[in-house]
């Protein structure tokens, strides 16, 4: 490692070497050709002894401020030190066999070890922006105030580092403002891949993951690796898929993967469960998988993709159960000329009565609650089972106010000069699309469901006014731009935050924001401004930090 006090100074080094080589050697070729002839008479003339680089004994190296290992909920990682700057796995690497991908810290390793946290604190502070940097000079006095306030935790470094330093200098510190890409390398942990099915024992007593070692000495740069990086989240999207894969396999073993079911006739499902593949313990999470005209029981990697899957599986279940009543709804639903004559193009009847039907049941049976038990499950369909239908029709009801709405802005937009409003006419198309892609009645919050008629009136008066308005228009439009790019961007690097309640709400604040934009006569479903989009922007975050990577 690169501890101040443990390696000395190039000088050191320097006078060893000067003392060994011939004044007359200047050059490369002169070198290697003195080196030959002195090394048949010695070998071993040029080595020196581990002690001359160090400054202290190697066994005065504190063993907890340099572990061999870093425990979290029961899975032990290995780490490896390394001295070799410039090379990619300079400083500390931690090996996690890719079973455990889904079980790994999300921001423990940015800890590092004790024994190099006050360096990397400080190489962070020097990070900051001059403006900040100043008021947190000088930085050692500053990181000895703060250290006494940082407990080590799952969460980002950085993070708990503003929370300290507002107690202390009463900063206030955003995560933009940490110009991380300015920190070395050397602070970054290497994360290690291990191959799934080489050098992993079995689970020890306490669900433990060792690395295969006879002994304390096993070099651990020997053992395969299916990938380094030290971009711990492009391997959780490069390899995460071989845990869902390695839980299918293990499913499939157990003969549950391939048995199918109409009614509940399983037992209760537990919300996690470990399991035994390649020697070491996953942590699946037990769902119900709808597969259309029944479900089968199945194991998922994440605690977001067990709650989607679920859900959907659940629903299933109670259509199965509740066949009479789905008869009966699906013939007095979408039925008319109206609906055929205003039926938006882009989708289809025979799905989107699937999809109301979903919907129905979804915000009827499990609004409150997905239940796991066969007990849970049937009470929720005896206390809701008469509601069904009513709520089924005043779906019904909505879509036909809807897409009377949605015909008369579609012909509007038919009308609107679409190269002279260009911008205007993209964005309305877009919220458009997005407020009636595929499963929108089941993918649509119940609170949210009736407003979509609004939303659509809000398009239509927009247009109305556009002319006269061109500039204003795209005024907004490039404010609204603004916080789409923030979505997309967010998504692109974490699909997973569409399952978040804060990232959900936010998108249907934005919906609102486009009322108070466009068509302020029609009012918002609550106060809404950019201040508010801001702070709702905030929890997003702070909640895709707490789970996801």
């Amino acid at each position: 490692t690169r501890r101040r006090d443990l390696v000395v100074s190039d000088d050191v080094i320097y006078k060893f070497y000067h003392k060994l080589l011939p004044e007359n050697i200047h050059n490369f070729h002169g070198l290697e050709k003195w080196r030959k002839q002195a090394e048949q008479k010695d070998a071993r003339l040029l080595f020196a002894d581990k002690s001359l680089f160090l400054q202290t004994s190697l066994s005065n190296i504190d063993g907890e401020a340099f572990p061999d290992s870093l425990h979290w909920q029961g899975v032990s990682y290995a780490l490896k030190y390394t001295f070799q700057p410039g090379q990619a796995d300079d400083g500390v690497t931690v090996f996690v066999p890719v079973e455990s991908l889904n079980r790994v810290p999300k921001f423990l390793f940015e800890w590092l070890v004790p024994g190099l946290l006050v360096e990397k604190c400080e190489a962070l502070l020097k990070c900051l922006p001059k403006t900040l940097r100043k008021k947190v000079i000088p930085i050692p006095d500053t990181i000895q105030k703060i250290m006494p306030l940082l407990e080590r935790a799952d969460e980002p470094l950085v993070g708990a580092l503003a929370k300290a330093l507002k107690r202390t200098h009463r900063l206030n510190i955003g995560h933009d403002d940490w110009q991380l890409g300015r920190l070395d390398d050397y602070y970054k942990i290497t994360i290690a891949l291990l191959d799934e099915n080489k050098d992993i024992q079995p689970p020890l007593k306490g669900g433990k993951v060792q690395l295969k070692q006879k002994r304390k000495k096993v070099l651990l740069e020997n053992i395969p690796v299916l990938e380094q990086s030290k971009d711990l989240a492009s391997l959780i999207q490069k390899h995460g898929g071989k845990v869902q894969q390695r839980l299918n396999k293990q499913l499939d073993k157990q003969d549950k993967g391939s048995k199918t079911f109409t009614r509940w006739e399983f037992e209760d499902i537990k919300k996690e469960q470990m399991i035994v593949a390649g020697g070491a313990e996953l942590k699946s999470y037990p769902a119900i998988e709808d597969l259309g005209v029944s479900v089968k029981l199945s194991l998922t990697d994440s605690p977001q993709l067990q709650d989607r899957t679920h859900l959907r599986g659940l629903c299933r279940l109670a259509l199965l159960e509740l066949a009479s009543s789905a008869k009966y709804i699906r013939k007095e639903v979408l039925k008319g000329n109206q609906f055929a004559l205003t039926l938006p193009p882009e989708l289809d009847i025979k799905a989107l009565k699937e999809d109301l039907l979903f919907a129905a049941i979804k915000h009827t049976f499990f609004a409150e609650h997905h239940p796991y038990s066969q007990e849970g499950f049937k009470a929720l369909m005896m206390k809701h089972r008469s509601e069904l239908t009513a709520y089924a029709l005043s779906l019904d009801k909505m879509l036909q106010t809807l897409f009377e709405q949605d015909q008369g802005l579609r012909h509007a937009l038919s009308q609107l000069n679409a190269e002279q409003y260009a911008i205007s006419f993209l964005d309305i198309n877009r919220q458009r699309s997005e407020l009636i892609g595929a499963h929108f009645l089941f993918d649509t919050e119940a609170e949210f469901l009736l407003e979509l008629p609004r939303y659509f009136k809000a398009m239509a008066l927009r247009i109305e006014r556009l002319n006269g308005a061109k500039t204003k228009d795209e005024q907004a439009c490039a404010e609204l731009d603004r916080f789409r790019a923030k979505i997309i961007d967010l998504l692109d690097d974490f699909p997973q935050v569409a399952s978040l309640t804060s990232f959900r709400y936010f998108k249907w604040m934005l919906e609102e924001y486009r009322v108070s934009l466009f068509a302020q006569q029609l009012k918002t479903k609550f106060p809404i401004s950019a201040k508010r989009l801001n702070k709702q922007w905030e929890m997003v975050i702070n909640e895709k930090n707490s789970q996801f990577i």
